[in-house]
């Protein structure tokens, strides 16, 4: 965990954030095989409805340390700051990991755009393991 940063959980899921940038892992069930065809279908639709003016920028399958992953890119716009109101524009990519007994871990890491954190979420992305 980030130093310094804020940590919530919840049923299982963790939140860490530190201003505009944060790490979300949720674990959920998922029944489907995971592929970029259900990513499309039911995932990419919650991943809108459920953020701020989301704007899907690419969906990949790519291959992490945990194994086979369904990688979206998107932008979307911050939580209001609690003291101004004013939100800003975020990019972010989520990646979604089943582990082939019906759950599904969705890690979404997130920045201001423009924020260089390619290394770092492939560090993330690529520690996640399934215990």
């Amino acid at each position: 965990m980030p130093e310094g940063w804020a940590t919530t959980s919840q049923s299982g899921d963790v939140k860490m954030t530190n201003t505009y940038s944060g790490i979300q892992i949720q674990i959920r069930t998922f029944k489907e095989p995971l592929s970029i065809q259900s990513a499309q279908s039911v995932l990419i639709p919650e991943l809108i409805k459920t953020g701020r003016a989301v704007s899907v920028k690419n969906i990949n399958q790519i291959k992490r340390n945990a194994g086979i992953s369904i990688a979206v890119k998107f932008e979307s716009n911050s939580d209001p700051n609690s003291v101004t109101g004013k939100q800003i524009r975020l990019e972010g990519e989520t990646y979604y990991f089943a582990d082939g007994k019906g759950r599904l871990a969705v890690l979404t890491l997130w920045a201001p755009y423009g924020a260089d954190n390619a290394d770092q979420w492939n560090l993330i992305s690529d520690s996640f393991r399934w215990l």
